[in-house]
Order: C-alpha cells, then sequence, then structure tokens
C-alpha cells in the first residue's frame, strides 16, 4: 500500500514522471500503532516538485491517525488485562513481531495511553446533549470509592425502559455542592428544567434538596426502596 501510494505521487523507481505531483526521495523508518503496541516500518518518501516539501502518503496518514494504539490499549484494559502482561497479551513469540523497548508496551507507556483515552472520552460524554432524550425519571445515587471520595452519578430512564448514563461528578460526600455541579452540567447539555419527571435518591438531604431548588418545589421525589430496606 505504501508503494502504490508513492507510485501514485511520483511514479515507479528511478523513472521520470512529468504527469505526477512529486518525485521520490529515499526512504525513512517510523513507528505505527499495531496490536497494542508500536512497530517499525520502512516507507518510500515523496517530496513535492512545488514546493519541495514532503507529500504525506495517504495510506500511513491513515494508519497513523488511526488511534489503533490506544483503542487496543483501552479493550484490553477494560477486559482486566494488567498493564504489566500487556506486552504478552499483543505480542505472540512465533509471530515474528518484536516487543522491544520503545515498542509502547510497557506498563507506564499503556498507563499513558489508557489514561489519556479514558479523559478524552469522559470530557466527550460529560459534554454530549441530553435534549433529545425523551427521559420520565432520573436516579442518582453516590458510590463511595474511599473515606473521602464519593463518585455521584445519574442514570435516566425513557418511556421504553431504557437506561441512559447522564452523567457523574467527584466530590467528597454527597453535599450540596457535588449535587448542584451534577445537575447544572445536566441542564447545561439540554435537560430541561420545566419537563416533570420522577427523581429516585436514596434520602440524602442534600440531594431532595438541590432537586427542588433545581427543578421546583413540586418535583416529584421517591426514596430508592434498595437504600430503605437497608436502613
Amino acid at each position: 500500500m505504501l508503494e502504490e501510494d508513492a507510485t501514485a505521487l511520483a511514479g515507479t523507481p528511478h523513472a521520470r514522471a512529468a504527469d505526477k505531483p512529486g518525485y521520490r526521495w529515499g526512504r525513512t523508518k517510523g513507528s505505527l500503532g499495531f496490536h497494542g503496541g508500536k512497530v517499525e516500518m520502512e516507507r518510500p518518501r515523496v517530496r513535492s516538485k512545488a514546493t519541495g516539501k514532503e507529500l504525506p502518503l495517504p495510506s500511513w496518514k491513515e494508519a497513523a491517525e488511526a488511534g489503533w494504539l490506544e483503542q487496543w490499549a483501552m479493550s484490553l484494559m477494560l477486559m482486566n488485562v494488567a498493564t504489566r502482561k500487556m506486552g504478552r497479551a499483543v505480542r505472540l513469540p512465533e509471530a515474528g513481531v518484536p516487543s522491544e523497548p520503545g515498542s509502547g508496551l510497557s506498563t507506564s507507556a499503556v498507563s499513558r495511553r489508557f489514561k489519556a483515552l479514558t479523559q478524552a472520552r469522559l470530557e466527550e460524554w460529560m459534554g454530549s446533549d441530553l435534549s433529545a432524550l425523551d427521559l420520565l425519571v432520573i436516579q442518582i445515587d453516590g458510590l463511595h470509592m474511599d473515606d473521602n471520595l464519593l463518585m455521584l452519578g445519574a442514570v435516566g430512564v425513557d418511556a421504553d425502559g431504557r437506561k441512559h448514563p447522564l452523567g457523574v461528578v467527584e466530590g467528597a460526600t454527597e453535599n450540596a455542592a457535588t449535587v448542584q455541579a451534577l445537575l447544572d452540567n445536566l441542564i447545561d447539555r439540554g435537560l430541561d428544567p420545566a419537563v416533570c419527571r420522577l427523581f429516585i435518591v436514596d434520602g440524602a438531604k442534600a440531594l431532595t434538596k438541590a432537586i427542588r431548588r433545581t427543578f421546583g418545589a413540586d418535583i416529584p421525589i421517591q426514596r430508592c426502596q434498595i437504600h430503605k430496606a437497608r436502613f
């Protein structure tokens, strides 16, 4: 594919192609993402006759921008493959593809890629439009990760019973500031506060107070029966 791209841009090697926009300029090596790591490949170089600058090979550019490296890391880590085992998970000794230093399979390299990709996905999700969702019920609950960290999340349910994860924020407790931050995020993304919906909560006073302040004093709120049974 790389050679075909070079021929399309500059003609065959050692030939003068007056009808082509570029001319060949030797070969070079580069790295591409492959099965969760990087592999070194040699590719032809082509320069523009008009500007003298290098012309990108379409297949190389597509492979470099495809994000395969990050997608492999994300997929494997979501399947509970430890970062220290990533090299073994994506490289078979008999396959002839080496796992050398710099191939992006070290524990720290995999961890950095996973962190960057999950952060980007989270930001994309937390900025997604909610205005098209016809939600009848919104359930809000917190999950205590440790003594000083709580993740407060919201899930919506539409008329067909489908659940839609809406958002999540972190805080120390289910205090008013944390709850309000979540509600403000949902409204900023298109959740209409004038529409009457049923809210299901765990009984936290700050949560109930913030919902009534944001969506109206008459908004229906039900305490989660699971939480009620526990306490």
